[in-house]
């Protein structure tokens, strides 16, 4: 399951301190890739986005830059066993989400 965190800003740069929405989504292990998820956060009506975080708390920096796929196989590793793993976007400053409902399945 991932938790997607969006439509918000970090008050201090850590998980916890996100404000924003969160909409939690059911995820196909088959089509998890780093391209999937940038689609799905597209048709959230995020057209840009200025980069994307996800939450790791086996580490003491408990926020990770998520860059491709190596980063999502360590997301994929997180929801098998904490079965969610968060995932926090960063828009682009000014920007206004065109809000949209999506397929629940990434």
């Amino acid at each position: 399951m991932l938790v997607l965190h969006h439509g918000g800003f970090f008050n201090e740069f850590h998980h916890a301190a996100y404000n924003g929405v969160e909409t939690v989504l059911e995820c196909e292990p088959d089509y998890w890739s780093y391209f999937s998820i940038l689609s799905t956060i597209k048709r959230l009506g995020y057209p840009m986005v200025r980069s994307l975080w996800y939450h790791d708390p086996n580490l003491v920096d408990d926020l990770i830059r998520l860059r491709n796929d190596n980063g999502c196989r360590r997301m994929m590793e997180i929801g098998e066993m904490y079965e969610r793993v968060h995932l926090f976007v960063e828009h682009t400053v000014g920007e206004q989400p065109q809000m949209r409902e999506l397929n629940p399945l990434i």
